[in-house]
């Protein structure tokens, strides 16, 4: 999922050196106990990893994107984080704008914008309110 997602706007050799350095394995095994997944029929279709009042990862499979799975996983994590937090939070890629309009599609905005210098891209930071 990592790779069909990442690929377009990061690059495959960027991609490839956080898959083979094992950072998203890790990411994913952190996060274990903050996973949601969403499934059509028996395939998983997407995860979110929550970290406190962030959504640390979500990711929807190519096939399934565009088609309300994201969506509904998005409401879904978002109502249970509304319950602790009164603003939650999300970063994305600057150069992920399916991701950019996707979230500002269901009401979060854009707070800042970091440069990260070691990958050469910035991270947009997104809060929403309940």
């Amino acid at each position: 999922m990592i790779r069909n997602n990442y690929t377009s706007f990061l690059g495959r050799s960027t991609v490839a050196q956080f898959i083979d350095s094992g950072q998203s394995d890790r990411e994913i095994e952190i996060g274990m106990e903050h996973c949601y997944i969403v499934q059509e029929g028996d395939i998983i279709a997407g995860f979110v990893i929550t970290n406190d009042d962030v959504l640390h990862l979500i990711m929807i499979d190519v096939p399934y994107q565009n088609k309300g799975c994201g969506a509904k996983l998005l409401a879904f994590i978002e109502q249970q984080m509304f319950n602790h937090y009164p603003t939650i939070k999300v970063q994305t890629f600057e150069e992920n704008s399916s991701a950019i309009r996707f979230y500002e599609k269901n009401g979060w905005r854009i707070k800042s914008v970091e440069h990260i210098n070691e990958m050469g891209v910035n991270m947009l930071h997104m809060e929403k309110g309940r």
